[in-house]
């Protein structure tokens, strides 16, 4: 049995898990240079690369091992960022936090 994604919401903000449909967004803040520098990453090139994450985000989260939410505008329906574990272990009560988001916000 699948497990439904979590939904948090604040006054501003929705946390969501990312569609395909969110690739434009997304491509927005992971294409900046200066968002992803201490992600380890390259600012993505291409939209598939945006859709490769979104793939990997839903594998992490179908493994057990992670959970990303789309940081997602109530006003306008724009993810504008992420946020979630990562390398969860239950067993040791341990896993990493992270987030990223658009410089606009």
């Amino acid at each position: 049995m699948k497990m439904k994604f979590p939904l948090i919401e604040t006054d501003r903000l929705i946390l969501r898990e990312v569609q395909n449909e969110d690739s434009n967004d997304m491509f927005t803040y992971l294409s900046d240079k200066d968002v992803v520098k201490h992600m380890g990453l390259e600012p993505f090139q291409t939209e598939k690369e945006v859709l490769e994450e979104i793939e990997w985000y839903q594998k992490i989260y179908k493994d057990g091992t992670g959970i990303r939410w789309g940081i997602t505008n109530k006003d306008d329906g724009r993810v504008i960022g992420s946020c979630g574990f990562l390398n969860m272990q239950s067993r040791h009560s341990k896993t990493e936090i992270g987030y990223e988001l658009s410089k606009e916000y």
